[in-house]
């Protein structure tokens, strides 16, 4: 994730008493936005159209533009430019965070969540451990190499070898910290 995660959040501006999202509320929401959408790895473009309609949605006239481990935001309102640049930790693509994203994403530009109560739910999302453990990690790397060695006309020798690799791939994988060590709800 972002390497600065605890102020990743920031600023931490006063409550707005009107129905328009205060605009340091807004701007940071969509650096939050940028920034925990960008680590889920979705598509450049998916992610920076996503990012320009929350925008619209809060009154924000902003550009993005993201690469691997970076996204740099221009956010514009009056007389004032804003660019940002949220640094992305090199990760691999989680697709529970992108499906939850999704649809806090989603519910934000409907209307239906104001950049404060999108903000609550972004740290919700970024906390979230990873839906499986170890043991089934490496256990499905194993079944993706033997699947693999089959689609490629390998016999069974070569099933065995394709799985003792990718389960090593695996296991490095888990043990280097690139997937989580601890999930809910799968062995390990």
């Amino acid at each position: 994730m972002v390497a600065d995660a605890p102020s990743r959040f920031a600023p931490n501006a006063a409550a707005s008493e009107h129905s328009v999202p205060e605009r340091s509320d807004a701007e940071a929401c969509q650096v939050a936005f940028a920034g925990v959408l960008s680590a889920c790895r979705p598509p450049a473009q998916r992610g920076e159209t996503a990012l320009g309609a929350l925008a619209r949605q809060w009154g924000l006239s902003a550009s993005f533009f993201a690469t691997p481990t970076s996204v740099f935001a221009a956010i514009e309102y009056g007389n004032r430019v804003s660019t940002r640049l949220v640094r992305i930790e090199p990760g691999d693509v989680d697709l529970n965070k992108l499906v939850l994203l999704d649809e806090a994403l989603s519910d934000a530009v409907a209307g239906r969540a104001d950049p404060r109560t999108a903000r609550a739910r972004l740290r919700e999302i970024d906390a979230e451990t990873p839906l499986y453990g170890p043991t089934p990690m490496i256990a499905a790397c194993a079944l993706v190499g033997v699947a693999g060695a089959r689609f490629f006309g390998g016999g069974s020798r070569a099933e065995q070898v394709a799985a003792k690799d990718a389960a090593g791939e695996g296991v490095d994988a888990v043990g280097g910290g690139r997937v989580g060590s601890v999930g809910r709800g799968g062995g390990g």
